[in-house]
């Protein structure tokens, strides 16, 4: 199970990686014909790069649970220096946890404005 888990962990970051590269790209061909950004394919775009994001950060915390590398880190009372375990245990999820609430709060701050045509 955690090999599977971890697989699709590694895939769907792909996707997770490509959706705020996809979300201005897709924007371009139709910035002349209008400054709004309700229109609905842009709603759909900022709502699925969400999900997205909230889905891998769910599948990590599964595997944060279960991995082999975290548990000893925190079994020890005093880790030996720099390992696998401090990596995934403390630096990766902090700073994934930390980019996905950027993601939501950006995702809940266009959702909630109202864009003027020029």
């Amino acid at each position: 199970m955690y090999v599977f888990v971890l697989w699709f962990h590694s895939l769907f970051r792909w996707a997770v990686l490509n959706r705020p590269v996809v979300c201005p790209l897709s924007r371009l061909p139709r910035i002349p014909a209008s400054d709004r950004f309700s229109q609905k394919h842009d709603e759909a775009v900022r709502h699925w790069t969400a999900t997205l994001a909230h889905i891998q950060l769910t599948v990590g915390f599964y595997l944060y649970l279960i991995s082999p590398f975290v548990r000893p880190t925190f079994q020890a009372l005093n880790p030996p220096g720099y390992t696998e375990g401090t990596f995934f245990g403390l630096i990766h999820i902090t700073c994934m946890l930390a980019a996905v609430v950027m993601i939501t709060i950006g995702s809940a701050r266009a959702k909630r404005k109202v864009f003027q045509p020029r």
